[in-house]
């Protein structure tokens, strides 16, 4: 068989002639598959060849390992001075958090989108990346309403959500996909000084909806482990607003 670094020079050349070319999975599936596919690949990539911007926006179809494969192809790059701008990876972010594959696209943000080191069990703990604006697929999505208010402000170290509920009932403000072992979980808040910390629950889903919380113990959730984890933040009704600084996870001791 031909080696990995010639088999990357012909799809490489087969590519950059028709960067649209049908079946272009199938062709880099392999090279994917092994340490020295995945350098050969990143060996060509960083030369920027117009089919780049393919490879980081995988189809649909793309199986966990391929997307995977690109993730590291993509770290490969940057290790050789060839990194990708914020905006460049995030059709791949996306695509790996919509397969559930919440690590390697925490690492893809935390390299290229100058976000805080991806160590927790949530991105973007501190808002800095929600408050900066721009597409986070791995991070928080915001649930206002007619009734309820959700507003990310500040920046980097002050970055925080402010959030209101007028409404009658209990109401989600801010979710996120995980990617859970099945455990009991807490939810820690840093919560801004004389704000009512026992307005905010938490509640654990899977198949990507939300759950109500356990009023017995609104700051804890128990995982599953299944598809499409998903935590949500939710805000008990209230004249007054709460400020949220930070929110952590960690495993109930």
């Amino acid at each position: 068989g031909l080696s990995a670094a010639r088999a990357a020079e012909r799809v490489d050349a087969l590519l950059r002639a028709n960067p649209g070319r049908a079946g272009a999975e199938e062709m880099l599936d392999p090279l994917l598959a092994t340490p020295k596919g995945r350098q050969a690949l990143a060996d060509r990539l960083s030369h920027r060849p117009g089919w780049l911007p393919r490879f980081l926006a995988p189809t649909r179809q793309a199986s966990a390992p391929a997307l995977t494969g690109r993730a590291e192809v993509v770290r490969l790059m940057a290790g050789q001075g060839a990194g990708r701008s914020c905006a460049e990876i995030e059709p791949l972010e996306r695509r790996l958090v919509e397969a559930g594959l919440q690590p390697p696209a925490r690492a893809l943000r935390s390299r290229h989108c100058n976000a805080g080191p991806a160590d927790g069990l949530l991105s973007d703990p501190d808002f800095a990346d929600l408050a900066r604006g721009g597409a986070n697929p791995a991070g928080w999505r915001l649930h206002p309403s007619g009734d309820v208010s959700v507003s990310p402000g500040g920046t980097g170290r002050d970055a925080a959500v402010t959030v209101g509920n007028l409404a009658s009932v209990r109401r989600p403000i801010l979710s996120q996909r995980v990617d859970l072992e099945a455990g009991t979980y807490r939810v820690e808040l840093a919560i801004a000084p004389g704000h009512a910390r026992d307005l905010i629950s938490a509640s654990f889903a899977c198949g990507g909806g939300h759950a109500y919380p356990d009023p017995g113990q609104p700051l804890t959730i128990i995982a599953k482990p299944c598809a499409s984890q998903t935590l949500t933040l939710w805000l008990s009704p209230s004249t007054e607003e709460v400020r949220i600084d930070a929110v952590r996870l960690e495993p109930a001791r």
